[in-house]
């Protein structure tokens, strides 16, 4: 129960985990996306309780884009939005566009009935998913953010109250525990309301697990340690971060702490974004960086080394001998 079985299932290939997440660590939940919200948008623009949306599961992409678009503002009159001076709906990086691609239930890899995994990019449900990601993304006024902001930009704009949301993971919300206005947190969207759940995931980028390497020549006795830290972690570790750091010191009401259950409970790894073969995974941020619309002539530029990457990887995972 130590282990996150679930997340360790959804990585395997040919039913074989290379690397585990759980207890024993913080650092795998660090990546972990979310969205933070400022409190008094939701008066001062008579919006719908966004916990209560969420919680009748209507929280959905054009919810987002929806109250994006009606809480940005031109606020110097110089017909231009730039971060210095105005108000945004919602501040995110570029990377984003993938965060909001896995949690409309769209992934760049799933995984057959023999747990062998292949390609996703291209289906119905995943062009229909990113035309409604992309045009959220390419709404200046709605969605600042991108390559050209920092992580200073991001605490400023949300702190002087310039953006009603700000979608990040949960390693930056204790960034903003000095400011003065309440905020809370809820879960990314569902694509639409027939999503059956909501999906959380996590970028590669950040969340860590642990691995043993192949040198290691005390497999019994790293099992043996491993399996012990891990058990002893549930009372520490976990406590330490669930508990105090993100239900004491990060939330600052009970329903943001009932949102960050919803969050942690739901997460969904995307395999393709941890192999990212063919770079197919950094692709999502240089499609939206590039305000590109069509997204089948942009795979196809690496779909031949993607393709043959994944084989690659499926024939070491299959191979009878230990590598």
């Amino acid at each position: 129960p130590w282990y996150s079985g679930k997340l360790m299932d959804d990585l395997s290939i040919n039913h074989k985990t290379m690397a585990i997440g759980g207890d024993i660590t913080v650092s795998d939940k660090l990546g972990i996306s979310a969205i933070m919200f400022n409190h008094n948008y939701v008066g001062d623009y008579n919006l719908e309780n966004p916990y209560q949306v969420v919680r009748e599961g209507r929280w959905t992409l054009d919810k987002l884009h929806e109250w994006a678009k009606s809480t940005s503002g031109d606020l110097n009159g110089d017909t231009l939005i730039k971060k210095e001076d105005d108000r945004f709906g919602i501040i995110a990086e570029d990377f984003y566009g993938w965060f909001l691609l896995v949690d409309s239930g769209c992934r760049i890899a799933e995984k057959d009935e023999n747990d062998l995994p292949y390609f996703t990019i291209i289906t119905d449900k995943a062009i229909n998913c990113l035309d409604k990601i992309t045009k959220l993304m390419y709404d200046t006024p709605a969605r600042g953010g991108g390559a050209s902001y920092s992580m200073e930009d991001y605490i400023n704009i949300f702190t002087e109250e310039r953006a009603f949301m700000h979608a990040n993971v949960l390693s930056t919300f204790a960034l903003f525990r000095h400011m003065e206005t309440d905020y809370g947190i809820i879960p990314l969207p569902k694509f639409d309301e027939n999503q059956n759940e909501y999906i959380s995931s996590f970028s590669p980028w950040v969340s860590r697990f642990l691995a043993i390497p192949i040198t290691n020549n005390s497999l019994e006795m790293t099992g043996a340690v491993i399996d012990a830290l891990s058990r002893e972690s549930t009372a520490t570790v976990r406590q330490a971060y669930f508990d105090i750091f993100l239900n004491e010191k990060v939330a600052r009401d009970t329903k943001s702490k009932e949102m960050l259950e919803l969050v942690i409970n739901t997460i969904t790894p995307d395999i393709g974004s941890i192999f990212n073969w063919g770079n197919t995974w950094s692709m999502y941020q240089q499609f939206i960086q590039g305000k590109n619309t069509n997204l089948v002539s942009f795979y196809e530029s690496i779909r031949t080394i993607a393709e043959q990457q994944l084989a690659d990887t499926i024939v070491l995972f299959t191979t009878e001998e230990d590598n």
